[in-house]
């Protein structure tokens, strides 16, 4: 994941962005980027860009900052809050390049030491936990070093339940276990901190999962850990989603139900929701949706076509403006 080597406008020497609209400003930040903007787009775009082996991919600073200016000091990158420095993009890009190639360095060595556990190749290797200290960034957690070098992390629950101690020397089918077990761990509480936002579904949840890289069985496991727990439930999600469309009153019952099976909802449950939630009434999320937009457009046409793209039945709209201009014929 990049680094973001640059505040937002409305950080940095923009005051006057905070009174424009949203709209105006998006335009701003759009058409008159500073040169950190630009150099930090050039760096997103060149850091998504894979080789076919799905290695990171390399390039030469004089081929990628060729159209670049070269002396420009980076007085807000990440590198220079830190060591009150200025970077120019030269030496950003050799930086970068550097942590780059140690983190891919770090994620081969790891995927590596789990093959070769998981296919037994390590029996004969002694893994002796050298040392257990608290984690310094995540509270409840802890540190275990395997032959003095930090090998994973495990929760307070986890780790008495592990029975882990220093001077303990494990196999190498109980060092992978752990090593699943910290995952797993890790998994979950990044999963309960996405629940806390808001109310999530199965799918919402295994496709975090998936952007995140986690193993088939890390996620089933997660996904189970939360239905025991009773903190994921398909028909309570369904049930807020639409209460929740139904207070803005602008929502047909087909967009509501499309909206439904993108998050992965089964169809018995989508219908049954959909039919018994008392706050939800079509009819009147049609006629809030005339009256919002009818001075937006020039003629009944218009107004049909966008209101049938939200999901409207066609019968249903013709009716619902033929009421609103009845009713407001004296104004």
């Amino acid at each position: 994941m990049a680094l973001k080597i640059y505040k937002s406008s409305d950080q940095i020497g923009d005051e006057n962005s905070r009174k424009f609209s949203s709209f105006q400003r998006k335009n701003v930040q759009k058409n008159q980027l500073n040169s950190y903007q630009k150099f930090a787009r050039k760096e997103n775009d060149f850091q998504n860009k894979k080789s076919e082996n799905n290695e990171e991919k390399f390039i030469s600073y004089d081929d990628f900052y060729e159209k670049n200016g070269r002396d420009l000091l980076f007085g807000n990158s990440s590198f220079s809050r830190k060591k009150s420095t200025n970077l120019s993009p030269k030496e950003y890009y050799e930086k970068q390049k550097i942590r780059r190639e140690k983190i891919a360095k770090k994620l081969a060595d790891e995927k590596n030491l789990r093959e070769n556990l998981a296919n037994g190749n390590l029996e004969n290797e002694e893994f002796l936990i050298t040392k257990i200290s608290p984690a310094a960034k995540t509270a409840g957690r802890y540190n275990v070093f395997v032959n003095d070098k930090f090998s994973f992390s495990l929760d307070e629950v986890q780790l008495v339940n592990s029975g882990l101690k220093k001077g303990k020397v494990l196999s190498s089918e109980e060092y992978l276990s752990q090593k699943n077990d910290s995952d797993f761990g890790k998994n979950y509480v990044r999963a309960l901190d996405l629940i806390s936002r808001r109310i999530r579904s199965e799918k919402e949840i295994r496709d975090y999962g998936f952007k995140k890289k986690w193993s088939e069985n890390a996620t089933e496991k997660v996904i189970e850990r939360l239905y025991e727990r009773g903190y994921l439930n398909d028909e309570k999600f369904a049930e807020s989603f639409v209460d929740a469309r139904a207070n803005l009153r602008n929502f047909s019952k087909r967009k509501i139900e499309i909206e439904l099976i993108k998050k992965g909802i089964e169809k018995e449950i989508r219908e049954q929701i959909l039919r018994e939630n008392e706050n939800f009434d079509e009819s009147e999320s049609l006629k809030n949706m005339v009256a919002k937009k009818w001075n937006r457009y020039e003629n009944d046409q218009k107004l049909i076509a966008y209101l049938a793209r939200q999901g409207f039945n066609f019968d249903d709209i013709k009716n619902a403006i033929k009421e609103f201009r009845e009713e407001n014929a004296n104004e």
